[in-house]
């Protein structure tokens, strides 16, 4: 891609002319000369090569990195994780059409399942965003079948969208952290969710056998419920996302951590806690100080 391309394809991540304005430290129609190669400035290239090397680091972190699969036999999963993959695999297997629901708590291993079946699955994952557009969001399931937006209407990138997946053959379509919508407005949250709910129809009536799943927290199904009709009517629900206290136990026990500092660990219902204590070890913390550094709250 070149820079302008590049710039095109961030948008639909919140980056706008004035943001690389703010990077580089211009103003907005410096940036725009140089997106269009018209700005003529002994420090042409330095600003260039800034907002492209700013451009790469957005276009990294929104770029699936999980194109090889860990063999299921590989992977320990909780039991709730194990009753979802299951659950999918089995929605999968049919000719049947399904939009899913799937719940849990921060730290519980959403992300980690989803991004585990759909590698296994070869099905289309991606990370919602704050603030996105009813268009941008569609802009973003295209990039996700390969596709450039281009610069239609939310309605023309949906036909395209629902086009490339028929060709495909997709199977399998996540949406994590949908929770991040419900800071949206009811209409823009709302045309979101139709769009899903319309794509899940498409499949339905083609006889796709296509599975639509988000994916988020708990105040997902709330602001759900609230808008009712024919949205929640479509809806299935996957068992919730949960640990056990033993699960947690495990949990630190794979990072390497001692017994009590699991013990101490596992009362915040958190498998992150012991990620970050074990990124503190990493840096030199002691077992006992690298915890505290994270457990901030005890219940």
């Amino acid at each position: 891609m070149n820079l302008k391309e590049k710039f095109e394809a961030c948008k639909a991540y919140g980056v706008t002319n004035a943001v690389l304005a703010k990077h580089i430290g211009k103003g907005e129609g410096t940036v725009s000369g140089i997106l269009n190669e018209k700005y003529d400035s002994a420090n042409a290239e330095l600003y260039r090569a800034s907002i492209e090397a700013f451009l790469d680091k957005i276009i990294a972190k929104n770029t699936p990195t999980n194109d090889v699969c860990v063999p299921k036999s590989e992977v320990w999963l909780s039991l709730a994780q194990e009753k979802i993959r299951d659950r999918i695999f089995k929605m999968n297997a049919t000719n049947y059409s399904f939009f899913e629901l799937i719940l849990g708590e921060s730290g519980m291993g959403k992300t980690y399942l989803l991004e585990t079946v759909t590698c296994e699955l070869g099905g289309i994952y991606v990370k919602a965003r704050k603030s996105l557009s009813a268009s941008a969001f569609m802009s973003l399931l295209l990039r996700a079948v390969g596709e450039k937006p281009g610069h239609g209407n939310t309605d023309d990138k949906f036909e395209r969208f629902c086009e490339v997946i028929s060709a495909n053959k997709t199977r399998l379509i996540v949406i994590d952290e949908a929770d991040l919508f419900v800071r949206d407005n009811d209409l823009t949250f709302e045309r979101k969710f139709e769009l899903l709910r319309e794509i899940y129809e498409y499949a339905k009536r083609k006889e796709l056998g296509i599975t639509v799943i988000a994916v988020g927290l708990s105040v997902l199904k709330k602001r759900i419920d609230k808008l009712g009709g024919y949205l929640q009517s479509r809806l299935t629900y996957s068992p919730e996302m949960t640990l056990s206290r033993d699960e947690l136990l495990k949990i630190g026990e794979m990072s390497g951590l001692g017994s009590d500092v699991c013990e101490f660990l596992a009362g915040g219902d958190n498998a992150r806690f012991f990620e970050k204590t074990a990124l503190n070890m990493a840096i030199g913390y002691e077992e006992r100080a690298a915890a505290n550094l994270v457990y901030q709250v005890r219940r």
